[in-house]
């Protein structure tokens, strides 16, 4: 069985992150298990792999502590943010394959002196991605002026939390040469990006503007919150809420707000939204936590109620000392996609409910896909007990994941060196649990069937007798059908069952709604049934399964995604899952260590788990992944799957890598090899 790696200190966090050797060591105690598929590897593979883990882990060492290049505006700025661009750069149309480029920092921060900036860049360079990631260069462009970034390296910084953290990447060192205009509303740096390929058949990627504000304080009001004490008005206030309020009365655009008092803070909604040029930074001089005391009274718009929804944004939560608590809290609201971003940087995400991931919402699982709305960032959190973590990230990085469940990083743009420790569904989730028996004891043959999608909206129960129906019954699952009983209950489904003639039910387990309804072995529509005076049984079942990164089947293409230097432990995850209509482009998935657990002798052993990639990839790059007990499979059994010449699947420590059906197209897969026991490692 693989080890576990608890990460008791940060010390151990960063060897495992940064020592190739040591977290290979640790993810390949075992062999791979009998009965993996076929493997398309040359020969000599597992030491080319071997090698290339080394070659990655010498470059990474031997570039930490160079000094950033350094960018500051050109001379045509006037402090005002784009005038320092005569033309501002273009991201060229794509008409052929282009780098993944993501940031590896927020935008929109403030800065007094300098700030560090950086992105994450790579691209297969007709066949490797070891030099220079692929690529020829990074230029970061600052209002005119241009810096070119040579070669990415290992950046060791202090997070807020004061521990030492590490970031390979192409970094620039961004300077405030005094030239600010704090005083107007589009005062800043615009910032772009340029990634050059070294293949000249490729295109360059270009991503920005990414405004940042030079000024000579990092915020222009502070203000502490300490409910049992009486206001000051401009200095102190009684709630987060009337904290907001002035900040969106004065006008101001980079705020901060100290929670000064322990205990729960809830945050309610302001009358209007107001939008920030810069972060409201929320932070705790004492252990304090954002959250709802209670669940909301009544039935109707029960979700809705449950919100932390501030209408102030963006904001910033950050620090150790504050804990966001999603017992009875449905989500962290954020109002439009297109507005500034929230950003957890340092602080605590859980979810302090007794079940942990198992917590029911509305005696289901928590219907939403977000903890936190539209595309946050995350960096340096500490997330344990929750669905969904980050899923839709515009940036996770160098965050810790504990006992999750459902998806991670699911639709993230840029996933960076996380660390992601026993993530599963299966313990609480994927599990028939007997909810009510039903008998007939009447003339004819009986059956019962459900219709329906589990989970759905709407679900229909249907008693026949001889084929014909005798009734129905429809099940709900919103808001606006809970606590109404009949409808989404399994009593109501026994109390209609008893009221037909020769049908009789018990009712064995209410906790779950009814739209969980499944005959044991099945997911989704199930029957007809036959039921007769051996009592049959249905049981309730949640039909969800963890992916550590998927591309959803959204039939838009999904481009320009970087997911890098990230490990996880005790899965039971879908590793990688780039499938759907639209396809993926430009997908950069590079030393990635995974290892799922070993449930071995289980009835829901998941052994089938594989990561996969499915319909139009166009320049996908899965390379120096380790996936213990998972192999990686194309499916080419589904029509539209195609590999183009630019896909790279190479030097994986894997199960297998293997096509479904006939394989299309040219990408290049080469020197995968089975993960092994193997010391050198």
């Amino acid at each position: 069985m693989a080890q576990r790696q608890d990460h008791a200190d940060e010390g151990e966090r960063q060897g495992l992150q940064w020592s190739r050797r040591a977290a290979l060591s640790a993810l390949l105690a075992s062999a791979a298990a009998p009965g993996a598929m076929p493997l398309l590897a040359a020969p000599g593979a597992p030491n080319k792999v071997r090698n290339a883990f080394d070659a990655m882990e010498q470059a990474s060492r031997s570039s930490a502590g160079a000094a950033p290049v350094v960018v500051a505006p050109g001379q045509r700025w006037n402090g005002i943010a784009g005038s320092g661009y005569a033309e501002p750069p273009q991201d060229p149309a794509r008409i052929t394959a282009k780098p993944a480029l993501r940031l590896l920092v927020p935008p929109h921060q403030v800065y007094t002196d300098s700030l560090i900036i950086g992105v994450m860049a790579g691209a297969n360079d007709r066949g490797d991605c070891l030099t220079n990631l692929g690529l020829k260069a990074v230029e970061a462009h600052c209002e005119g002026a241009v810096a070119v970034i040579a070669a990415p390296t290992l950046r060791r910084y202090i997070d807020v939390n004061g521990r030492e953290q590490t970031a390979f990447g192409w970094w620039a060192d961004l300077r405030n040469d005094g030239r600010q205009r704090a005083e107007s509303l589009q005062g800043g740096v615009d910032i772009y990006f340029k990634a050059i390929p070294r293949d000249p058949s490729m295109q360059a990627r270009v991503i920005g503007p990414y405004r940042f504000h030079p000024r000579r304080t990092l915020y222009d009001v502070e203000l502490t919150v300490a409910p049992s004490r009486k206001a000051i008005p401009g200095s102190r206030y009684a709630s987060l809420r009337d904290a907001a309020d002035y900040i969106r009365k004065g006008g101001y655009q980079f705020a901060h707000i100290t929670l000064v008092e322990r205990g729960v803070h809830e945050w309610a909604a302001l009358d209007a939204t107001c939008h920030t040029l810069g972060y409201t930074v929320v932070d705790a001089s004492v252990a304090a936590t954002i959250g709802r005391a209670s669940l909301p009274s009544g039935q109707r718009g029960f979700d809705g109620a449950s919100l932390v929804r501030p209408r102030l944004e963006p904001i910033c939560f950050r620090g150790g000392n504050l804990t966001l608590d999603l017992r009875n809290v449905f989500q962290i609201y954020h109002e439009r996609p297109d507005n500034r971003q929230h950003w957890l940087d340092g602080c605590v995400l859980t979810n302090s409910d007794p079940a942990g991931r198992g917590a029911l919402w509305r005696k289901s699982v928590r219907p939403v896909a977000q903890v936190v709305r539209d595309w946050p960032y995350f960096t340096e959190v500490s997330a344990s007990r929750v669905l969904n973590a980050m899923v839709q990230s515009s940036l996770a990085r160098c965050c810790v994941l504990q006992q999750g469940g459902w998806d991670v990083f699911t639709e993230s743009l840029c996933v960076y060196g996380n660390r992601v420790d026993d993530w599963d569904s299966s313990e609480d989730w994927t599990l028939y649990r007997p909810a009510f028996t039903a008998s007939y004891r009447g003339a004819g043959r009986a059956t019962l069937e459900c219709s329906g999608l589990n989970m759905a909206r709407k679900r229909v129960f249907t008693a026949r007798i001889d084929g014909s129906p005798v009734g129905t019954f429809v099940t709900g699952n919103g808001d606006d059908t809970f606590g109404a009983g009949e409808a989404y209950n399994f009593a109501g489904v026994v109390a209609w069952l008893n009221g037909l003639a020769g049908w009789s039910a018990r009712l064995i387990d209410d906790r779950y709604l009814a739209a969980s309804c499944q005959a044991e072995g099945t997911i989704g529509p199930w029957g007809p049934v036959a039921v007769g005076s051996a009592p049959l049984s249905v049981c309730s079942y949640f039909d969800i399964h963890s992916d550590f990164y998927q591309k959803n089947d959204t039939g838009v293409l999904k481009e320009n995604v970087v997911i890098m230097d990230n490990v996880g432990t005790d899965l039971v995850t879908q590793d990688l899952f780039f499938k759907g209509s639209g396809g993926c482009a430009d997908f950069f998935a590079v030393n990635n260590r995974f290892a799922n657990k070993d449930r071995s002798g289980r009835s829901n052993n998941h052994r089938h788990i594989a990561s996969q990639l499915t319909n139009g990839q166009s320049h996908v790059v899965v390379a120096y992944n380790v996936l213990v007990r998972q192999s990686i499979v194309i499916r080419g059994d589904l029509g539209s799957t195609e590999l183009d010449d630019y896909c790279l699947i190479a030097n994986n420590l894997t199960r297998g890598v293997s096509w479904r059906g006939t394989p299309r197209g040219r990408g290049v897969l080469r020197d995968n090899a089975p993960p092994k026991a193997d010391e050198e490692l």
